[in-house]
């Protein structure tokens, strides 16, 4: 919900990195899985995204198996920040009821804005609070 903190988790076990590390005045967080067939489409969405506007703080976290992941990336524009994180923990921890999804949050990891990242005019409502941080969107 807008206004709730999105729980901070763990998104890389090696590093111990977690989510809010990567906060920089804002986070665009985008939630696919390789299983789901409307994913493949948020990740085209979002990886234009990416393309188009490599400044803004957006991570990506995908559910999916490892072997699927290395060739995840390989989708991906090379500036996007993928973290493989399991389904348990994306759904048990962060509460996500489905993917894809996308959260835009503060400083401070509240929630202000979310919709499915799978429709490109939803997935451009979550940016938009962030536009003031860029000069490249008006």
């Amino acid at each position: 919900m807008i206004g709730d903190y999105l729980p901070n988790i763990t998104i890389d076990p090696q590093s111990s990195l977690k989510l809010y590390d990567l906060i920089d005045r804002y986070l665009i967080v985008a939630v696919v899985s390789t299983t789901c067939a409307p994913c493949l489409e948020a990740m085209e969405i979002v990886n234009e995204f990416i393309e188009s506007f490599p400044g803004y703080r957006l991570v990506i976290l995908i559910e999916t198996d490892d072997e699927t992941f290395e060739r995840a990336k390989e989708a991906f524009h090379e500036s996007a920040l993928l973290y493989h994180v399991p389904d348990r923990v994306l759904v048990e921890e962060l509460k996500i009821f489905g993917y894809p999804w996308s959260y835009g949050i503060n400083i401070e990891g509240q929630i202000i804005a979310h919709a499915t990242c799978g429709v490109r005019r939803m997935f451009m409502n979550v940016v938009e609070p962030f536009h003031r941080f860029h000069r490249e969107i008006r």
